[in-house]
C-alpha cells in the first residue's frame, strides 16, 4: 500500500481484480499506462537490499520470472522512497546498494539512486 500511495503521486493507479495479472497495480502516467509488480525489498546490512524479480505461483514450482511482457516494472520501497526496476535486468533478483563499496568497485553494483521512480519514469 505505501508503494501505491506514493505513485498515487505521481497519476492515477488502478488495481486489478482478482489474481490472475503478472501486476499488482497500473499507474497511468500522463495516458501511458504501466504495469507495476510490487516486492518487498529484504535488508541486507545497511547498505544493500534484496529484490525479488521471480516468484513461485501458488508457492509451489519453479520461479518464474516477471518479464516486459507481463510487467513494466518491478516496485518497491525502502526509506519511504519508491525504486522501480526493469523485469529484464535480471533473472531472479536483484541486490541494490546506497552507496558503492570501499574497495572501489563500480561495477556491477547497482546503485539505489539509479532506480528512484521518478528518476527512472522522467517525472519530477
Amino acid at each position: 500500500m505505501k508503494v501505491i500511495a506514493k505513485l498515487l503521486e505521481l497519476g492515477d493507479v488502478s488495481i486489478p481484480v482478482g489474481n490472475n495479472a503478472r501486476y499488482d497495480c497500473v499507474l497511468d502516467l500522463n495516458g501511458k499506462l504501466l504495469r507495476i509488480q510490487i516486492k518487498t525489498a529484504k535488508q541486507l546490512d545497511k547498505n544493500r537490499f534484496h529484490v525479488p524479480l521471480a516468484n513461485k505461483p501458488g508457492g509451489k514450482g519453479k520461479l518464474k520470472q516477471y518479464t516486459k511482457e507481463n510487467t513494466d516494472y518491478i516496485g518497491t520501497i525502502i526509506d519511504n522512497t519508491v525504486y522501480l526496476i526493469d523485469p529484464d535486468h535480471a533473472k531472479s533478483a536483484i541486490t541494490l546498494s546506497k552507496t558503492l563499496p570501499k574497495n572501489g568497485l563500480q561495477q556491477p553494483i547497482n546503485l539505489l539512486s539509479n532506480y528512484e521512480c521518478r528518476i527512472v519514469l522522467g517525472v519530477e
